[in-house]
């Protein structure tokens, strides 16, 4: 019976291909575009965690994707948040998006006071040139450098300013450009304020007491901690996620009715050989199952092949935009081939019935 199967696939070439490549791209969209949200989410959220403080401490109304943020809160709030019981640093930050220097959406700015920056863990490690210290310095991270080709003393404009790349950072932490953080006050004509104040706790184990001291004493303010950072950025992209979702479910929808219109349209063609095959005997049970192992044989080397293309496409992709981050994990790979054998499956359900309940008289004299 497999052999069967196996030779109707090699008799029809063109039609067998075109299944095989709709199971593969339907593999490659879960993978890639799967992938591709996961490293995004986890690089942002590794980057956040890697800068050490405790507790991000944010206005009403921010999301925790900081990229989103266009809510800003009075700078003179350190004072009050540093005389909270436990808390041993503050630092406070603007953050602005940027669509210069590439990457996919733009890149995150970062106004920092160095030294504040510091203090709550902001271990801004330089693998060339200086720290801040002039009003138009700025430092990228090695791989924002790598992919523009930037090196120390270039001069980049954003904000309509001319900054000079004084300091190259070890990647990984925080955002990937930073600038004077009154710098980019004025610049956001937004004078003593900022977007978010991350706050270092005197020890670990009151990071939670903290917390909700500051919820109390500043109603409508929110706090965030880092360690459960990852998780909270996953549920603020639900829209991502939900987008995904569609595309996958699209492109298994698309795999099954091609797999569905080539088995039906080879039942039809093949509707003599039916005839004779239960003319011989065949059983209902046999010509369903040649059928079915056909459609699964498609599957399966479809599926293989959309693995073959997602690591390709990874490949290229980490390649042509080396600021993004795609995550093939095993536990996708997985899902990504049940998905492409469930629907090589049932897009051959109704053409293997068909086949079955096919009278053999009428199946013979088909012209």
């Amino acid at each position: 019976m497999a052999n069967l199967a196996i030779a109707n696939l090699s008799k029809r070439k063109t039609r067998t291909l075109v299944s095989i490549l709709a199971v593969a791209i339907e593999i490659t969209l879960i993978l890639v575009l799967v992938g591709l949200t996961k490293g995004t989410l986890n690089d942002v959220a590794s980057r956040i965690q890697n800068i050490g403080a405790d507790i991000l401490f944010l206005p009403p109304g921010a999301s925790s994707i900081l990229s989103l943020n266009n809510y800003f809160m009075h700078i003179n709030l350190k004072d009050s948040i540093i005389a909270t019981e436990g808390v041993k640093a503050v630092s406070p930050v603007m953050t602005w998006m940027t669509n210069k220097l590439g990457g996919i959406g733009g890149n995150i700015i970062f106004g920092i006071n160095p030294k504040e920056f510091n203090n709550v863990g902001g271990n801004l490690e330089l693998l060339s040139g200086k720290h801040l210290q002039g009003e138009y310095d700025m430092l990228v991270d090695r791989r924002l450098a790598e992919a523009n080709d930037l090196r120390l003393n270039d001069q980049v404009e954003v904000l309509n300013h001319q900054f000079t790349v004084v300091g190259i950072l070890k990647a990984g932490v925080g955002a990937r450009i930073y600038i004077p953080l009154t710098t980019l006050q004025n610049a956001l004509n937004e004078p003593n304020r900022v977007s978010l104040f991350f706050v270092k706790c005197q020890s670990p184990e009151q990071v939670g007491e903290v917390a909700s001291r500051l919820e109390k004493s500043f109603p409508g303010y929110q706090t965030q901690l880092s360690e459960t950072y990852a998780q909270d950025l996953a549920e603020s992209a639900r829209g991502i996620n939900q987008f995904i979702s569609a595309i996958t479910a699209i492109a298994i929808l698309v795999s099954f009715l091609v797999i569905l219109l080539a088995m039906y349209t080879t039942i039809i063609e093949r509707t003599r050989e039916i005839g004779i095959l239960k003319a011989l005997g065949a059983t209902k049970a046999y010509i369903v199952k040649t059928i079915v192992t056909e459609a699964v044989a498609l599957s399966i080397i479809g599926i293989l092949c959309g693995y073959l293309l997602s690591f390709a496409a990874q490949t290229w992709m980490s390649n042509a935009y080396p600021l993004i981050t795609i995550i093939i994990t095993p536990s996708w790979i997985i899902l990504a081939g049940i998905l492409g054998l469930v629907s090589g499956f049932l897009g051959s359900l109704y053409p293997s019935y068909r086949a079955a309940t096919l009278d053999p008289v009428e199946a013979l004299n088909y012209e």
